[in-house]
């Protein structure tokens, strides 16, 4: 009956020491479950900021292309029209040429 009653004792401490480390088992599991569930929440916080950014990138290249296309259109309007005005100063010179020779032949 001793030996009955200190086996008996003994399973009990074991069941009692398996209770205190599943009670222990899951505060932990708990713990890293709160820790995982932050940590995805920081993720998708930083996830949405990304994607923000990368917008904004995008909106800041797709301005800076336009403004650099409305640029090099004013450059070549710009340079249209001082080839336009080269034309006509040309132009004009050789009329001048021209009324010139044609006054020194009267004058001959």
């Amino acid at each position: 009956r001793a030996s009955l009653e200190e086996g008996y004792a003994r399973a009990r401490g074991q069941a009692e020491t398996f209770c205190q480390d599943l009670t222990q088992v899951r505060a932990e599991h708990q713990e890293l479950q709160a820790k995982i569930a932050q940590a995805a929440s920081a993720l998708d916080k930083k996830t949405s900021e990304c994607q923000a950014l990368q917008s904004e990138l995008q909106e800041s290249q797709l301005s800076a292309r336009q403004q650099c296309e409305k640029l090099e259109q004013q450059m070549r309007d710009d340079i249209s029209s001082v080839q336009q005005e080269e034309l006509l100063r040309a132009e004009d010179a050789a009329s001048a040429a021209s009324a010139a020779a044609a006054a020194a032949e009267r004058d001959e």
